[in-house]
This record gives C-alpha cells, sequence and structure tokens, in this order.
C-alpha cells in the first residue's frame, strides 16, 4: 500500500511540476554503506530544525561512479544567516547526540574548529561542516541504500576539491582525473568558476608536483583504487592535464525572447550548454556554475553587470541576439613524465607552492577551517 501512495505522489509531483526528475538512487561503498545506515537516524533527528544535512566528498562521487572505495561519511551544513551555526557543542559529554553515537561504538571525537566535527568509528569516520557549497545551488533530494537524503552535486563535489588546493591530496587528483574521463561537463563547471588566473595556476601546480608526491601515492591510495587504474609516477601531471581539458576556450550567452543558451567549448572540444529561461535564470546559472564564472570575469562594480544584460534581453518577442562572448587562451602544459626520483638518484625538487589571488585564498582559508568536504 505504501509503494502505491507513494507511486500516487510521485505521479501528481510530476504533473504540478514538483518532482522535475528522477529520484536518484545511489548505494555507497563499505564500510561508508554500514556507517551510513547506522548513523542516518540520528543524523536526521539531530539536524532536522538547522535544515538537515547534505552527503558529498569522495564517498558521494565513489557510490555514482564506482571507481574507488571511500571511508568516510561527508556531511555539509548550510550556514543560516549571517554567522555560521556553531555544531562544537554536539560533541560534549552531556550531548544526546554523542551518546546516541557512543552506542554505535564510536570514538573520541573532535572539533577543528566551531563549524566541524569528526567522530571516528572503527573502519570510517562521520564528518559534519557548516559550509557553503560551491556552486551554491545543485544539490537535490536522492535515495542512499534505502534512505532518503540530500546529496550534492558532482560539480558541487569538485568545486570542493578544488576549493582546497593547498592540500593536494592524492585521493582528490585520482577523483579529479577519473572525471575527466567520466564527467567532463561537472569538471568544467567547477574549474571554470575560479578565477582563470587562479585556476591555471592549480594547473601548473598539480602539473609540477615533485617525485616525493608521485612515490606516496600507492600508500595513500592502496586501500581505495583498484590495482593498475593509475601510474603514479604520472598522476599529478595527468590530473593538471584533466584539469586544463577542462578550462573553457569559449564561451557565448545567447537569448531568443524568455529563452536563452549557455554555451562553452573546452580546451579539448568537450561542449557545456545549459538552456535557460527568464524565469529560471538565476537558480539554473547558479547550479552549473556560470555566475561564479561570470563573476570570475568581472571586477568591481561590474561583477552582476552580465547578469543583469541577459535578464534585460531574455525578455517576450525579442530578437535573437548574443549577450556575451568570452575566447580564452589555454595554458601550455609539459608533457606529463615520470617524476618518480628518490635522493640517490638525483634528489626531489621543492614542491612548488601555489599563490593564490585574495578571493580564493579567502575562500581557501574558510575551508580549511570549517570543512573537510570532499575528504574521502
Amino acid at each position: 500500500m505504501r509503494e502505491v501512495i507513494n507511486g500516487l505522489f510521485a505521479k501528481f509531483g510530476t504533473i504540478l511540476g514538483t518532482e522535475t526528475e528522477p529520484r536518484e538512487e545511489l548505494i555507497l561503498p563499505e564500510p561508508a554503506r554500514t556507517l551510513w545506515l547506522e548513523t542516518h537516524a540520528i543524523i536526521e533527528r539531530t539536524f532536522a530544525q538547522t535544515g538537515g544535512c547534505r552527503l558529498g566528498g569522495g564517498t558521494l562521487l565513489s557510490a555514482r561512479w564506482k571507481h574507488r572505495v571511500s571511508l568516510d561519511i561527508d556531511l555539509t551544513i548550510e550556514p543560516k544567516g549571517r554567522q555560521p551555526q556553531r555544531i562544537e557543542h554536539l560533541i560534549r559529554e552531556e550531548s544526546a547526540f554523542l551518546r546516541d553515537l557512543k552506542r554505535l561504538g564510536c570514538g573520541e571525537p573532535t572539533a577543528p574548529s566551531a563549524h566541524q566535527i569528526r567522530i571516528p568509528f572503527k573502519d570510517s569516520m562521520l564528518d559534519i561542516s557548516v559550509l557553503d557549497a560551491q556552486p551554491r545551488a545543485g544539490e537535490r533530494q536522492a535515495t542512499v541504500n534505502g534512505k532518503r537524503g540530500v546529496v550534492l552535486s558532482t560539480t558541487q563535489v569538485l568545486g570542493g576539491k578544488l576549493a582546497r588546493p593547498e592540500q593536494l591530496l592524492h585521493r582528490d587528483a585520482y577523483d579529479i582525473r577519473y572525471a575527466g574521463e567520466v564527467d567532463k561537463q561537472s569538471l568544467a563547471k567547477a574549474i571554470n568558476g575560479i578565477d582563470r588566473r587562479d585556476a591555471e595556476k592549480i594547473v601548473a601546480t598539480w602539473n609540477k608536483l615533485d617525485g616525493r608526491w608521485s612515490a606516496m601515492a600507492p600508500g595513500q591510495l592502496r586501500k581505495l583504487v583498484p590495482k593498475h587504474s593509475y601510474d603514479p609516477a604520472t598522476l599529478a601531471a595527468e590530473t593538471a592535464q584533466a584539469l586544463r581539458n577542462a578550462l573553457y576556450q569559449r564561451v557565448r550567452i545567447t537569448t531568443r525572447g524568455r529563452e536563452g543558451t549557455f554555451y562553452a567549448e573546452t580546451v579539448d572540444n568537450t561542449t557545456v550548454r545549459v538552456a535557460f529561461t527568464r524565469r529560471t535564470l538565476e537558480k539554473t546559472f547558479d547550479e552549473h556554475g556560470i555566475n561564479d564564472y561570470l563573476r570570475a570575469q568581472a571586477t568591481g562594480a561590474d561583477d552582476d553587470e552580465i547578469l543583469r544584460r541577459v535578464k534585460k534581453a531574455c525578455r517576450f518577442g525579442a530578437k535573437p541576439r548574443t549577450v556575451y562572448e568570452s575566447t580564452h587562451e589555454a595554458p601550455a602544459l609539459e608533457t606529463a613524465q615520470a617524476r618518480t626520483k628518490g635522493p640517490a638518484n638525483g634528489g626531489w625538487p621543492a614542491r612548488p607552492a601555489i599563490s593564490l589571488g585574495p578571493a580564493v585564498k579567502k575562500d581557501a582559508r574558510r575551508n580549511r577551517d570549517n570543512s573537510s568536504r570532499g575528504r574521502r
């Protein structure tokens, strides 16, 4: 009977326009799967008043792509108001939340900041952060191992990995490289939401990582990825290549009446085409990282000028026109080569540092302090 009722609700939702697409169904890999099932009710009950948690990170990507194992559950809470909510009180001894988790056998929790808590279990970890997603829109309802939950889009997960470029984690490199094979559009939307100069610095830094980082890859990824699925010696360079390929070379926004199209071609000729209407313009631009891209192209008081022009052009009866057009040069990269020399074979060059613009530095500091989005 419940299945029949749910089916009727889904049908009426489609008719009324409240259910625009089928609910995504995901199966998490172990041990994250068991941790999700054991803690789901506790998390839902604890965070019901704050709008609930959103599942993201490498665990979500592994559920979608089946490309590797991910050990932890990464959850984010959308900040409310001017000051992000503090959640460190949830792991104090008198907390009902902590008592419930201890009954499940959790270890000693930690709070890296007032806006992030980590609760370890035997084989995995629960990581909860108060954090804006990047892009700001894109999360949606899904069924995860039979339980309802809100999940981030792939673009948002990749955007989170790129928002902390100073960490350069092996699992992030593996995920980004894999995205360059199976989901080029999501990777393009994520990397092009960053200021172009800073995006190119990230690409260059990955391409020049030293031999020590490459030599550490098998140990860092040993339990997470299939054997022979990557070459440790060229992982960083291939990640840089995937990011470079995802950069936009040509961008055009056209309108016709109340409808319009965002069109972009990447360095490797992947096409990103996003349709919108005057009514859906802002939400669509947020969800697909277009607003972030346009803001990165403008400066100062002109940040919203392009968006205003697009909105003005989307009016009833308006003739077709190109509202925005831009071209970009692709950065040059060295050929991907094995860089695994140890001290006995000439030594390791110093790891290059990333020096990003003020806005990206600010985002990186915020993410480092308040989040481990996309940890594993």
